[in-house]
């Protein structure tokens, strides 16, 4: 496997512009629950800041299981997982099987720094798209409304 590594590509652009509010994150006057499963500390907390300056409420968690501890507490449901392909302990294929099995609408967007994943052969379906890392965060958030109007 070939892994590409973390670089400045997610910081190169501006993430916001003052005083210009996106209005993206909100579907039928609904607030969009994301929750971004990464175990690259500085991944997770950039996407998820990129996501919350559009509006997104998101939930962090640094692996799968950490993710459904997290879950077991909420009372709201979800509307996507963005998720890393290989992480520890629970990887983001495994994650959404376990989270589907509550939630079978779930919309999830896999991201990974692989140039190969077969472990998404299984996951590939209309409700499952992928994004190659590094990205910048216009496509982040391109892929999650995507996703989203789906």
């Amino acid at each position: 496997m070939e892994r590409r590594s973390l670089s400045n590509t997610y910081m190169t652009e501006t993430l916001e512009r003052p005083g210009v509010s996106q209005g993206r994150a909100e579907l039928n006057e609904k607030v969009i629950r994301i929750i971004v499963v990464e175990d690259e500390k500085e991944v997770r907390e950039l996407c998820a800041r990129i996501l919350a300056r559009e509006g997104f409420e998101v939930i962090s968690a640094s692996n799968g299981a950490d993710a459904l501890r997290v879950l077991e507490n909420e009372t709201e449901p979800i509307d996507l997982l963005l998720t890393d392909v290989v992480m520890p302990e629970m990887d983001g294929p495994e994650l959404a099987r376990h989270l589907r099995l509550k939630c079978s609408d779930l919309k999830v967007l896999f991201m990974s720094g692989y140039t190969t994943n077969t472990s998404l052969a299984q996951e590939s379906d209309k409700d499952t798209t992928f994004l190659q890392k590094p990205f910048p965060p216009r496509d982040l958030v391109s892929k999650v409304q995507e996703i989203l109007r789906s």
